[in-house]
């Protein structure tokens, strides 16, 4: 959403932060069902192999551990039926987004090493499209690194956020 968001109204962002996300869906289509198999795809079924997905991501720390049980919980109760199907067809519907018109010097990208949903090639993707930005690659913190490392991820906002 921040990409899009910069991309239509780049005069209305100061820097924009890209953190575990991606630029091209195709690199991580094939993970998921095509766009017309998701449509006809019960909710229950979307939700069964997204479960299935999450309960084997490497949990080293309680923090994973923790954070893995929310978000199942979080899936299982408290979102909307359709919702996980509604942002999988949003997601996988756009493919590669025009590069905003924000410079790289005002871009900054976070991402983990070990994040289970943006695998290796696509962070590359990322930076290979922004080589000027400002770029930072926790060695851990999942897909989650403002919650699992709240204080390095925190200091990376604060520094930048603070120069400008």
């Amino acid at each position: 959403m921040a990409q899009v968001f910069a991309e239509r109204y780049p005069a209305r962002v100061d820097t924009l932060f890209i953190s575990n996300s991606l630029t091209d869906v195709s690199l991580i289509a094939p993970a998921f069902p095509p766009a017309d198999e998701l449509a006809k795809m019960p909710p229950g079924a979307l939700r069964a192999q997204i479960s299935g997905q999450m309960a084997n991501w490497d949990a080293p720390e309680k923090i994973f551990v923790e954070l893995r049980q929310l978000l199942l919980r979080e899936l299982a109760r408290n979102l909307p039926p359709r919702a996980p199907k509604l942002r999988l067809a949003a997601l996988l519907r756009r493919r590669v987004p025009p590069l905003p018109a924000v410079p790289d010097s005002r871009i900054v990208i976070i991402d983990c090493h070990d994040d289970p949903l943006i695998p290796p090639a696509v962070r590359d993707d990322v930076r290979a499209r922004h080589p000027a930005a400002e770029q930072h690659s926790l060695l851990s913190g999942g897909h989650f690194p403002y919650l699992t490392r709240s204080a390095a991820y925190n200091d990376i906002l604060t520094k930048r956020l603070l120069a400008n």
